[in-house]
């Protein structure tokens, strides 16, 4: 046991050993009876022991971390299976709405272009009041123009036989007799677009002794839009 310098059973070094083996056999491998008898009993009590301890705790780690990762595992399979996709009907209605708006102009300005048609004013000659006919009339009487008087009578009135017989030539025949004409008085009793009906009293100066003579007459007038005046068609006493 001189080359031995370790315990077979507890380890203990060679000056520990000699100093606990009084008592054995010069031969043995322990340092003492305890130690044979430990050894023979378990089979290196101390080092299975501690060997088994350590295989123990090793495989208590491992089992611990393959329970911990079975068990994230699982909470990760619970959490798939309960998810559910956020639902697109919000987002689809925004292009419906969207398409509503796009669709209200179209129809709004198609109104509009109709309304603007429907509204548009027909361009048309502002008419003179027929009352200032009456007064123009006559102020181209008492200037002695004639023709332009003439032309300020209707196509009826110019062809009336019973007033103009000889036509253009009757009706200066008759107005160079008068001086003068004042016009007193003027009421339009009705008027529309195309026709109106004027009052009026006037004097006449005559020509040839001076004599005045007061009259009162209805004129029936025509609108004539060739020419954007009122042309008398038709008089008659009062």
């Amino acid at each position: 046991m001189a080359d031995r310098e370790v315990c077979k059973s507890c380890g203990r070094t060679y000056d520990e050993f000699e100093s606990h083996r009084a008592g054995t056999r010069n031969n043995s491998d322990y340092c003492s009876p305890k130690c044979e008898n430990d050894a023979r009993a378990g089979g290196y009590g101390e080092q299975s022991s501690s060997s088994s301890s350590s295989s123990g705790g090793c495989g208590g780690a491992i089992g611990t971390i393959f329970g911990i990762i079975m068990i994230g595992a699982f909470l990760l399979t619970v959490s798939s299976s309960n998810y559910k996709p956020s639902s697109p009907s919000s987002s689809t209605s925004n292009p419906t709405t969207t398409q509503t708006n796009t669709e209200q102009p179209l129809l709004s300005e198609e109104n509009s272009t109709s309304n603007n048609t429907e509204e548009t004013p027909i361009s048309t000659i502002t008419q003179p009041s027929p009352a200032d006919a009456v007064s123009d009339y006559y102020s181209l009487i008492n200037s002695k123009d004639y023709s332009s008087g003439w032309n300020k009578l209707s196509p009826q009135s110019r062809n009336n036989k019973n007033k103009h017989p000889n036509g253009y030539e009757s009706y200066t025949d008759w107005w160079t007799k008068v001086a003068y004409i004042d016009v007193l008085d003027t009421t339009v009793i009705s008027q529309d677009s195309e026709t109106a009906i004027v009052e009026s009293r006037l004097k006449y100066t005559m020509d040839s002794n001076g004599k005045t003579v007061n009259q009162s007459l209805r004129f029936h007038f025509i609108w004539d839009e060739s020419s954007g005046s009122w042309l008398i068609d038709q008089t008659d006493k009062m």
